[in-house]
């Protein structure tokens, strides 16, 4: 019996397949490329929003809390246009810079954390000004530098452009205590005082009343002007003055402090009027009951660590005697503290050396006991800047004016709202 075989050539079939398998696959890596290149032109958009957002937000703190040296109407424009600058120094795909409108992209106004919905909310144009939009965009036709992205290879199938938008915001909030994460290095900008809170309260009723009532004049004050709130002296601490010992200003207007004059070691406070009291913490001679220092941290706080504290700051170690590193103050959850030894000459060069910088002191409500075995009810703490000291002999002397602080380990007090004496902010926090 004879066989034939038949041989059949299939390597054009082979070819053929291999060429239509090559274009899918370069056009899967086209595709992938472009994929990429908007992940990346994305990603740059991100940084563009971030690092304007909060440039801008640096911006807003001079326009907010106790006598803040900008209006509204003076900081919208101003950080808008920092945003916009922050933002053109980034590269968004085939720009090597990013274009954001100031008025189209960059949105200011009032922002908040709402607990009950778990999300941030935005009144935008209202006030007080503490939060910052920015949205850098790649989607505008005939754009000048915020046009849709060129795609490389898209275009082969069709797709030219690729249209892109991201935001991000800036919040700046009031801040109700401190926290420090552990190993971050970091510290509070606060000193080892108590004040009492109606006396805090107080200082605000008479710089109500010396700027509409006397004209800002110092030489106008006097013990007989009555607080119309308790009924004793406005500006002195006495309730009576048959005591020459309590015959001492509580509130007085004798210094001033000159950015331009902080400058070659200088501390920047002049002795002349500006129109801003002073608060004297130490009016009278007291135990530190009244008025002295607190133990912020070891209950065995040295003459050294408070100077320590007043140079630097509380540390970590210095928080880590609070639950969570974290110390907090509010009037429903007060916070108890054990008294110090007092103000004292001890640490007169450590104030002196802060003589113009900004502080956060606490305040409180209640004292019991003296000296080393006292315990401060702490409700709130505030900023302030220190302007003089005089600890030497016995007229005592502590002259600190209130003053916004924002601090990076500030916490977020969500349920207050920024007023006109607020004076104690967190640092910028990218709410979204």
């Amino acid at each position: 019996m004879n066989t034939t075989t038949i041989q059949t050539n299939r390597s054009g079939h082979i070819a053929v397949l291999t060429a239509l398998l090559l274009i899918v696959i370069l056009g899967m890596l086209a595709w992938a490329i472009d994929i990429g290149w908007i992940c990346m032109t994305k990603t740059q958009l991100h940084a563009a929003a971030d690092s304007a957002a909060l440039a801008g937000g640096t911006e807003m703190l001079p326009g907010l809390g106790f006598k803040p040296t900008r209006t509204p109407e003076e900081s919208d424009p101003i950080i808008r246009a920092v945003a916009a600058d922050y933002a053109s120094r980034n590269r968004a795909g085939d720009k090597s810079s990013v274009y954001v409108e100031p008025d189209r992209d960059i949105f200011t106004g009032k922002g908040w954390f709402d607990k009950s919905l778990g999300r941030w909310e935005f009144e935008w144009g209202g006030v007080p000004i503490n939060a910052v939009k920015v949205v850098p965009k790649r989607n505008v036709q005939g754009g000048s530098g915020d046009e849709p992205l060129n795609l490389l290879f898209a275009p082969v199938l069709g797709t030219e452009t690729s249209d892109l938008s991201v935001y991000a915001t800036a919040v700046i909030l009031p801040a109700n205590g401190f926290k420090i994460v552990p190993g971050s290095g970091e510290s509070v900008k606060m000193v080892p005082f108590a004040f009492e809170y109606r006396l805090w309260e107080k200082y605000f009723r008479a710089q109500d009343h010396f700027e509409n009532t006397l004209g800002c004049d110092p030489s106008l004050i006097t013990e007989g002007i009555l607080d119309p709130e308790d009924g004793h002296s406005l500006y002195f601490l006495a309730d009576s003055f048959a005591n020459p010992q309590l015959d001492r200003q509580l509130f007085t207007d004798r210094f001033s402090y000159s950015k331009a004059a902080a400058t070659g070691g200088a501390s920047g406070v002049i002795e002349s009027p500006d129109q801003i009291l002073e608060l004297n913490i130490f009016p009278i001679n007291q135990t530190s009951g009244n008025f002295g220092t607190i133990d912020l941290g070891s209950p065995n706080n040295s003459a050294a660590d408070l100077v320590r504290q007043i140079l630097t700051g509380v540390n970590e170690e210095d928080l880590s005697y609070f639950d969570n590193n974290t110390i907090v103050a509010t009037h429903e959850n007060p916070l108890i503290v054990e008294g110090d030894t007092g103000l004292s000459a001890g640490i007169q060069k450590a104030l002196e050396s802060i003589e113009g910088q900004v502080r956060t002191i606490a305040l409180f409500t209640g004292v019991v006991e003296p000296g080393n075995n006292s315990q401060f009810t702490i409700v709130e703490f505030v900023g302030v800047r220190f302007m003089r000291a005089q600890l030497k002999g016995n007229d005592k002397r502590l002259y600190l004016q209130p003053c916004v602080v924002s601090d990076s380990t500030g916490v977020p007090n969500y349920d207050d709202e920024i007023g006109e004496n607020t004076t104690v902010f967190t640092s910028l926090i990218l709410a979204e």
